[in-house]
């Protein structure tokens, strides 16, 4: 299913109804997006700390009911450890993260749930990528590259196309 479906609250018929299907696309995309909208180091490391924890909350929740998907939820929510790349971050201004609320709100399918954190992830690659090459502090430049590499781990292990 398209992204953009399941945003608009379209699942697959029978998709979703155990704890592998319960999520909150909606809370995806918009870290997502607040993740592509950060423009600092000290901003892409707040962000990233509470999209590390989005991810590993979704991935460990869907990861019990994810049939084929299991392995790869489990070593996606494992991943997430950037978040402890991220904390140490010199630039992390204590409290500077907002916080991750997942509402349940709409279901989902495992696969769909997957490929939503796969972008997700890419994303945030991408910015901490962007970040450890802006960062003029060696302790940042490492905590955004570790953890621009366990985001790449977890798009690896959720995205279709690997």
């Amino acid at each position: 299913m398209d992204l953009d479906l399941a945003l608009r609250g379209g699942h697959r018929a029978g998709a979703g109804r155990g704890k592998s299907g319960v999520t909150d696309l909606l809370a995806i995309e918009a870290m997502r997006a607040r993740v592509e909208g950060t423009g600092d180091v000290a901003g892409t490391l707040a962000t990233g700390w509470d999209a590390f924890e989005l991810l590993r909350a979704v991935a460990a929740g869907c990861a019990d009911g994810a049939g084929g998907l299991f392995a790869a939820f489990t070593m996606a929510s494992v991943s997430a450890a950037g978040r402890d790349a991220v904390g140490v971050a010199p630039s992390l201004a204590p409290g500077r993260a907002a916080g991750i609320a997942p509402r349940d709100e709409f279901l989902a399918d495992a696969e769909d749930v997957a490929d939503a954190i796969g972008v997700l992830a890419a994303t945030l690659r991408t910015r901490l990528s962007f970040a450890a090459a802006a960062a003029a502090d060696a302790g940042d430049r490492a905590a955004c590259a570790r953890a621009a590499g366990d985001a790449d781990r977890i798009r690896a292990l959720l995205s279709r196309d690997g």
